[in-house]
């Protein structure tokens, strides 16, 4: 399932009238599913578009470039290359959107490693980042 909210001025307003309600204990949820709406809720009153997908989704490699924020023949080189698993339907290259986001996760690992060792770096040497 990929279900895509672009929300107009009415969808945010009614959001935000949702969220009051949700705020005020009006529903009975678990506090899991409430966490999601709140998030779901805050990104609408935003103006945000917010995209809901099944945990069991399979992307194109156009999809999962977008999720990840980069160009699609950069996700096909990390398909070939291994580094995000794959499979092909006919010619099409296809990815489990959970083993997207583990190569998401990831990738903000490494990044978040490297920036500490760049911050750590420049305090032994005094510089100012």
């Amino acid at each position: 399932m990929l279900s895509t909210i672009d929300p107009t001025t009415l969808d945010a307003n009614t959001a935000e009238q949702v969220a009051a309600q949700l705020d005020a204990g009006a529903f009975a949820l678990p506090n899991s599913l409430l966490q999601a709406l709140q998030e779901i809720l805050a990104e609408l009153r935003a103006g945000n578009e917010v995209t809901v997908m099944s945990s069991s989704a399979v992307l194109s490699t156009a999809e999962a470039a977008e999720l990840l924020n980069v160009s699609r023949p950069h996700v096909v080189k990390l398909v070939d290359d291994g580094s995000i698993p794959h499979h092909k339907a006919g010619s099409h290259r296809r990815i489990a959107l959970a083993d997207v986001l583990a190569f998401k996760v990831h990738r903000d690992e490494e990044s978040r490693a490297a920036l500490a060792e760049i911050q750590q770096l420049a305090d032994e040497t005094g510089m100012d980042l």
